[in-house]
Parts: structure tokens; sequence; C-alpha cells
């Protein structure tokens, strides 16, 4: 039997249990030598590292098929569109357009969180977009996921919602004829800047008038008028009508000493109440003359009663005529309070009508430019040169808004310093098993018994010193 040969080779069996347990303990020190260093570097890059949020937006990608002279009809290649799309999306240009958007949301952040301020130039923001962007197609369709990492969940959005919108952007300004494109934004600037002018105008004659707060509130207005007009009717006919209700109780009453006014509000329930009241005690008095003499006591207590009872009802209906004239009062302030109101605002509408024409010929002039604004953003839209994006990309949709989609927290950090340990471990295992596979040396007395299979008649120990 050759010694060359491996312990394994020699035992007749391959790597088990027992012999994992041995080159274990053989080799621990070179398995903690190679594991160990790993497991640091993953416990202080795990301890450097931060909580991020993740932040995601999906937007669709529209194919078309080049311009092509030839008569065979191709089929756009969909994984290489996408796959020029989502570099386009993590582009330097792409990010640079995110980057002069949201400058001034960069220095908002700074003040609130101090790590931001080091990035207040366009270049620093946009290596920052760079750094933790990504894009990929999902599954196989033609639907494009842009997303972002960073600490703090706001700027995530922020930076996802700026590179989606420049993706777009730039799908589109980078197929216009720039020089086509430099004119009609330069005649929309002029456009705008006479609508500015108009608008100040407006504005300044407004102020002229001194109804600027007329418009703004509605002060004034036709349907103003209306409703002071319907009010001040109202008012004026339910004066009327409680006027002409009082004049004729305090008619029937001069006809009538004992009418008892009533109606079916409750103004009058206390008069009904004492109505019945006295009806009830003049039918009784009138039983207990059938049975006594007008002079007995019983018949002198029910007509003291009676008495005290008319005292009552008198009393309530004059209570009664009171309150109605008090409402008559009431109502003629109301209907004189509308009538001031109704003449102050006709007052107001006396110089309207010229400067109401002033506003029209103002409006029209802005309605007119409005019309010339749309024409040339329409124009400008149509003037595109195929050059820059992918000529089979015809154009980007957003599909969903930009979201949180994830969250690296601490659970997260934990599973990664164990998935390094065991890999540190298992790689440690791996080359000790190699390394001792490979030694060909028996190392105690009991290996030698164990697979030799001959007597051991003597060992030397290794001198030390």
């Amino acid at each position: 039997m050759s010694t060359t040969k491996s312990i394994q080779e020699i035992s007749g069996g391959g790597i088990n249990l027992k012999s994992i347990l041995i080159t274990v303990l053989r080799r621990k020190f070179t398995i903690l030598a190679i594991a160990l260093p790993i497991i640091i570097i993953a416990f202080i890059a795990t301890l450097q590292s931060t909580s991020s949020y993740h932040a995601s937006s999906q937007v669709m990608v529209q194919t078309q098929m080049p311009e092509n002279p030839s008569f065979v009809q191709q089929r756009v290649n969909i994984d290489v569109v996408m796959s020029s799309a989502s570099l386009v999306a993590t582009s330097i240009p792409v990010a640079e357009l995110a980057a002069k958007s949201i400058v001034d949301s960069i220095a908002v952040l700074a003040e609130s969180d101090p790590s931001f301020a080091p990035y207040n130039t366009v270049a620093d923001i946009t290596e920052l977009l760079l750094f933790h962007v990504s894009s990929g197609q999902i599954a196989d369709s033609e639907i494009l996921e842009i997303g972002y990492s960073h600490a703090n969940p706001r700027f995530a959005m922020i930076a996802v919602t700026a590179l989606t919108r420049s993706l777009i952007t730039y799908n589109v300004t980078s197929r216009q004829n720039p020089l086509a494109v430099s004119y009609y934004t330069d005649q929309i600037n002029r456009v705008q800047a006479d609508m500015d002018s108009l608008l100040i105008l407006r504005e300044h004659t407004m102020e002229a008038a001194g109804l600027r707060l007329f418009m703004d509130d509605a002060k004034g207005t036709a349907n103003q008028v209306a409703n002071l007009e319907y009010e001040f009717d109202k008012a004026q006919s339910e004066r009327v009508g409680a006027e002409r209700n009082l004049s004729f109780l305090k008619q029937t009453i001069e006809n009538d000493p004992d009418f008892i006014p009533t109606s079916p509000n409750s103004s009058s329930s206390l008069l009904i109440s004492l109505k019945h009241e006295l009806l009830a005690l003049n039918n009784q008095l009138e039983e207990l003359q059938l049975s006594y003499t007008d002079d007995s006591r019983l018949v002198k207590d029910k007509q003291l009663l009676i008495d005290a009872t008319t005292t009552r009802l008198m009393k309530a209906r004059s209570d009664y005529l009171t309150g109605l004239e008090a409402r008559v009062e009431m109502l003629r302030f109301e209907e004189d309070v509308f009538e001031s109101a109704l003449t102050e605002r006709r007052l107001d509408l006396l110089n309207y009508p010229s400067f109401r024409r002033e506003l029209d010929i103002i409006n029209i002039a802005t309605k007119s430019r409005q019309d010339l604004l749309e024409r040339l953003q329409s124009k400008r839209g149509e003037v595109q040169l195929k050059v820059g994006m992918d000529d089979r990309i015809n154009d980007i949709l957003m599909l969903n808004p930009p979201s949180i989609s994830g969250f690296t927290g601490s659970g997260k950090k934990f599973l990664y310093l164990i998935l390094a340990s065991v890999f540190g471990v298992s790689l440690g295992l791996i080359i000790a098993i190699f390394l001792d596979n490979e030694d060909h040396r028996i190392h105690s007395r009991q290996e030698a018994l164990t697979y030799l299979r001959i007597p051991v008649l003597g060992t030397i120990t290794k001198k030390k010193g």
C-alpha cells in the first residue's frame, strides 16, 4: 500500500462527518484565520452602514420600428430597447437634468439634515444621484422600474421623482432640432412676457378703478345685487304681513274685547292654554250655580279663580301683541339694512360699465396671446430630430407614481452579518478540508492503528527547543 495516498484513500472512505470533525479540530486555527477577517470586515461594514429607504417608480416604454427603406418587415427587440432605456435612465445627462431640478430642494433639506450641506452644486448632486440610482426591466414587459435608495426617505422620493421626469424630458428634448426649439422657445418667452405685462396692466386698471376687492369678493356683481334685492323684497313682504296681522288683531280686539288670538306657532301657546283653562272654569261655575246660590263660598271661590285666570289671559294677550309689535320693528330694521346695502351696491356699479370695457379689451388681448402661446408650444413639440435617444423608443409614459417600496433596517443588517459569518466559516472549512486531503502524514498513534491496521511498536515525540 503506497504511503503517498491520502488518509481518506487509505481508510477506503470519502468525506464523512467524523473526518470533518477531525479536520475542524486539527485545522481550527486555519479556519479561524480565514473566517475571522471576513466576519470582522462584515461586522465593521454593518456598523458603518445606515438604514436606507428604497423609492421606485415605473414607466412604460413605447417602442416603434425605425424608418427603414427595406420592404422586409422587422421586429423590435424588446430586450435590447429596454436595456438601452435602462442605461439612459442611469446616465449622466439624465442625472444632470434631475440635479438641476432639485437644487432648491437640496438646499431646503440641508437646513434639517446637515448631511446634505456638501451637495450645493449641480455636479455634486449629479454624483449623489448616480451613486444610488438603479434601473431595470420588469420581467419581459415594456415596463421600466427606476429606483433610488437613501437613508432619508424624503430625499429618496425627491430623487426618484426627478430622475423619472428627467428621463421623460430627455426622451423628448434629445429628439428635437435644437435650432428650431431655441427659436420657438424664444417666441414663447416673448409671448409669456406680453401676457405678464397685460396681467399687470389689468391689475393696475382694477386698482385705479378702486374695484380690486370688488372683483375678488364678487362685490357689486349682478348676482349679489339680485340676492340683495331678493332679501329686501322678502323682508319687506314679511314686514307688511306682520303689520297687517297686528292691525287686524288690534281692530278685532277693539270690536270684541274678549277676543283671544290664536296661531299654530309657539308664541300663542300660553294664550291657548289660558283660554282652555278659562273655558273649563266657566263650565265648572255653571255646574256649581245649578246646585248652589251665587253667594255661596264655592261659587265665590270659583268666581275669584275665574277673575284671576282672566287677568292672566289679558296680560298674556297684551304681551303677545307687544311681541308682534317688536317683530314688526325688527322686520322694519332688516328691511332698512337690506335697502341700505342694496343702495350702496348699486352706487358701486355706477363706474362698472367703463371699467368693464377697459377690462374686456385687456382680456381679449390676453386671450389672443394665450392662443398664440398654445400654437407655439404645439409647434415646438412637433419639431423632432431623431438623435440622442434610441430611434426604437417612441415615447416614455409615467405608469406608477414614485413611492417608497422598500426599507433596509437593522434586521436585514443582522441577516447580512450572519450570511457573511456563514460564508467565512464555510470558506475556511472548505480550505481546511482541501489542505487536510493533501496532507499524507499520520499525526497520532490512533490514526496509525485506524488507517494502517498494523501494530505500532513505538512513537517518537517532537523534540522541543
